[in-house]
């Protein structure tokens, strides 16, 4: 007796990308696209109703994006497994994704038998990570690793704050510590790493 195909649901705000996926995808006799939605929202009504195997799911999207989607479709139905496909192989995203409960994550740029890779794993109930995604982590952590090295554990602790969007005040608040000290310690952070502001901060933590 024949497997049953694994059914993908495609979700992306490009119809062009949607189109391409599909059809890639309409060669392989073992995996079925039962449907496709432009956004978060459509892929949440979509869902309820095809309850697919598997979700290709882009990560920016209005009004409702991939990572707030993936929350709500785990919320729906946990056994559903959802694969990210973004143009950013930067950590936050992979980061947020997982999180919410993402088995894979992929970028836009992977080629055919990555993507059928990606699937077959996941589907299988293992993690996946496409091989460029890997090496942004990992570079990620030999960053993270050599920063923490160069500045103090108290300065270590107020990047992370700050990476959570806090201003001096809320983590002064939060560390309860002076705002004339955190700003202190954020000086001395951007003299240590040689930065010239928070934005450059937030990019070299990837945070």
């Amino acid at each position: 007796m024949a497997l049953s195909p694994t059914t993908i649901l495609i979700v992306d705000d490009h119809q062009l990308i949607r189109e391409t996926w599909a059809h890639i995808l309409s060669n392989e006799s073992h995996l079925k696209v039962v449907g496709k939605a432009a956004n978060g929202e459509e892929c949440i009504e979509l869902v309820n109703t095809l309850n697919p195997d598997i979700i290709l799911m882009d990560i920016d999207m209005k009004p409702i994006n991939g990572i707030k989607a993936t929350r709500e479709v785990r919320k729906i139905s946990n056994p559903i497994k959802v694969i990210g496909i973004s143009m950013h192989s930067h950590p936050h995203y992979v980061n947020r994704m997982l999180e919410e409960g993402a088995r894979g994550y992929i970028t836009k740029n992977v080629s055919k038998p990555v993507l059928l890779e990606a699937i077959e794993e996941v589907s299988k109930g293992n993690r996946y990570l496409s091989p460029d995604v890997k090496v942004t982590l990992v570079e990620y952590v030999l960053t993270q690793e050599k920063n923490k090295k160069r500045i103090s554990e108290r300065e270590y602790e107020i990047v992370e704050l700050i990476c959570q969007g806090l201003t001096s005040f809320e983590i002064s608040q939060k560390l309860q510590i002076k705002k004339t000290t955190v700003e202190v310690h954020r000086h001395n952070i951007l003299r240590k790493l040689n930065l010239k502001n928070t934005a450059e901060l937030v990019n070299q933590f990837y945070c």
